[in-house]
């Protein structure tokens, strides 16, 4: 084996044959790195050799130098900056093989000296051309989750963490895009402060401390606030932030009864809805932390909160007898009164006081849409065809409102939105007996939804908003009534379209407009509902209707959805006949018995009449009436056309209605 100093020369030689024939190059290449760590006082001139074989004209030649240059840092970390800067570099090699083995170095490197790797790829990232940069931080941001955590130390999480801050202040949007994914991997992610960092770097992305400019070349503002938008939305969810808290951590630290002491039902309910926290813990999960008398203790405890069958919709009775006898579990009932015998209530912190504290709120994000956004949506660019971004701005934004904390000047923001919904909430139409035929106001219904989504959801930081202007209540609440009353025939209208379809019907284009359609219009319906009580109601909890529907949710017989906690109300109507008391029963006499349809080819069911909402004015009931010409012209933009369909208008005359919705940004 070669050793120095006597077998300097030798080695000198070796060096030297990188300018012989090709057999010669491709064996110095493997002696180069062989012997690298015996002779040190030659090192810079080995890596210039094995550098100059890496740029030679023959690609194998290359390829063995590049597999060959990760050997040089085995036993010594010195050269770890440059071997990488190297490799960084070869990252523009556009011969697909020769990448790869690139790619298969500096994966090599790294696994030998990370922190010493990544300078080097940072030093191209900050440094480099345009193509290397881009080249690099596609590199880092695919290859490095790969490595896990054993290979990226918390040591090197830092360095890595550090770096990518410094490339932040200067990328696109896609840079930003993988830079902030990549980030989201290391213990930023996995900390409530460090996903307030994260929202703080997309913050500063979306430059809200500038002015909204709408008119910007090529939508440049309106595209960057889109996508920090869709950015920031996932760091604000509930189950992000109790995913930063195991279950054994909490038991770990307090007993059974004090949590169940501290975090009253009623408490949580008030900030999560059931099926979001239902969401949160999985049966194998919840066995695996406490015992069977525990967990059947909570049951009987939450029987004073949930109906019976809410619970038993959750947890399957043949899943629970197959992990326990009868008998276990009727002894575990006897022992779980000893759990809940708690004397003295302890002053503990609230669940809103703790989401206070170990919360990412949305508040920043939401006051900016309302004092920048809102006032110049118009001026938003609205293409022909394709993409509609002032709808995409508004339903990002209803989505920000679901987080968003205490609002500072909570009477303003909540002004400003008012104001924009009384944009697409029009009066009903003056009665003209000498032009019958004149245009109904278009109805916006995608746009009500988010507006009045948020409006309802903010609304309960400043509830007597509404009512400080009793002239201004008065108008809002003509327009709920004409927007309501379309509202109620337009889902009647969708349910029978949809109704006895097969799970595969369902899934045709067509089908599923008009289950987003009957989603929203149930929503918008169920908002109106707590808008126009006296003062105005914000209870109720909705799904937006363009959002999955997750865990047990009662579905409304008009097509809505809420959360289990939230209580069924009578459906309310806007006649001064309508019942007084909230909830009546019918004499069995006086009730109409269904009659199945006979025949084989029977349509029509018989002795069965259609409900008819109570008679309000004439100037009432014409607005109903072109407010459902309004939605069929909407629907009829997305292509969809009813499939023969009739309702009875209030006079008994049978009109032909298409129902139509609002265009549907996918």
């Amino acid at each position: 084996m070669l050793t120095a100093p006597q077998h300097a020369d030798e080695y000198l030689e070796i060096l030297m044959a990188v300018k012989g024939s090709s057999k010669e190059k491709r064996l110095a290449s493997q002696f180069i790195a062989r012997f690298f760590k015996h002779f040190p006082t030659y090192a810079d001139q080995a890596i210039e050799a094995q550098l100059d074989l890496c740029e030679d004209e023959d690609i194998a030649i290359r390829k063995q130098a590049i597999k060959d240059l990760p050997s040089l840092c085995k036993d010594s970390k010195d050269h770890t900056h440059k071997i990488s800067d190297i490799l960084a570099q070869l990252l523009q090699a556009e011969e697909s093989t020769e990448l790869a083995a690139v790619h298969n170095s500096l994966m090599t490197l790294l696994k030998i000296d990370a922190k010493g790797t990544l300078s080097g790829l940072f030093s191209q990232i900050i440094n480099g051309d345009d193509l290397i940069r881009e080249r690099c931080i596609k590199f880092v941001t695919s290859k490095i989750k790969s490595l896990g955590h054993e290979v990226i130390t918390k040591e090197v999480e830092d360095y890595l963490i550090t770096e990518c801050k410094k490339v932040l202040q200067d990328v696109n949007a896609e840079e930003f895009y993988q830079l902030l994914e990549l980030l989201s991997w290391t213990r930023l992610g996995q900390t409530v402060a460090g996903q307030q960092e994260l929202v703080d770097m997309i913050a500063e992305q979306a430059d809200l401390n500038q002015d909204f400019e709408p008119q910007s070349p090529d939508n440049e503002n309106v595209d960057r606030l889109l996508h920090c938008f869709k950015l920031a939305l996932p760091y604000f969810s509930v189950s992000t932030i109790l995913a930063c808290f195991s279950v054994s951590t909490i038991l770990a630290c307090f007993s059974v009864s004090t949590i169940l002491t501290c975090f009253s039902v009623s408490t949580s309910l008030a900030c999560f809805s059931v099926s979001t926290i239902l969401a949160c813990f999985s049966g194998s999960t919840i066995l695996a932390c406490f015992s069977v008398s525990t967990i059947l203790a909570c049951f009987k405890l939450a029987l004073s909160y949930f109906s019976e069958s809410t619970i038993l919709a959750c947890f399957s009775v043949s899943t629970i007898l197959a992990c326990f006898s009868v008998s276990t579990i009727l002894a575990c009932f006897k022992l779980a009164l000893s759990y809940f015998s708690v004397s003295t209530i302890l002053a503990c912190f609230s669940v809103s006081t703790i989401l206070a504290c170990f919360s990412v709120n949305s508040t920043r994000f939401v006051s900016y849409v309302c004092e920048q956004v809102l006032p110049r949506l118009g001026e938003v660019k609205v293409q022909e065809e394709g993409s509609n971004p002032q709808l995409e701005l508004l339903k990002l934004f209803a989505e920000l409102c679901t987080h968003c904390g205490a609002l500072d000047n909570a009477d303003a923001k909540l002004d400003k939105i008012f104001n924009k919904l009384l944009d697409y909430m029009p009066l009903p139409p003056d009665t003209d007996p000498e032009n019958p035929n004149q245009s109904e106001p278009r109805l916006e219904f995608s746009h009500v939804e988010c507006l009045m989504y948020a409006y309802h959801r903010l609304g309960k930081q400043s509830p007597d908003t509404l009512t400080k202007d009793q002239d201004r209540l008065k108008d809002f609440k003509l327009r709920l009534q004409y927007f309501a009353r379309g509202i109620q025939g337009y889902i009647k209208k969708l349910r029978e379209a949809l109704h006895g379809k097969t799970a595969e019907e369902l899934k045709t284009e067509e089908n599923k407009i008009k289950v987003i359609a009957l989603k929203t219009t149930s929503n918008i319906n169920t908002l109106i509902k707590d808008l126009f009580h006296s003062p105005p109601s914000f209870k109720s909890v909705i799904s937006l209707s363009w959002k999955p529907t997750t865990g047990a949710a009662v579905r409304h017989k008009d097509g809505g959805t809420t959360s289990s906690g939230q209580k069924r109300h009578t459906p309310i109507t806007f006649s001064s006949d309508s019942p007084s008391s909230k909830h009546y029963k019918t004499e069995k006499s006086q009730r109409e018995i269904y009659q199945p349809p006979s025949g084989k080819y029977s349509t029509k069911v018989s002795s069965y009449s259609k409900f008819q909402y109570p008679r309000t004015s004439s100037r009432a009931e014409e607005g109903e009436h072109g407010a459902a010409e309004a939605f069929g012209e909407t629907l009829a933009g997305f292509g969809v056309v009813a499939t023969g369909g009739e309702t009875t208008d209030t006079e008994g005359s049978m009109t032909q209605h298409t129902p139509h919705y609002g265009r549907q940004v996918k």
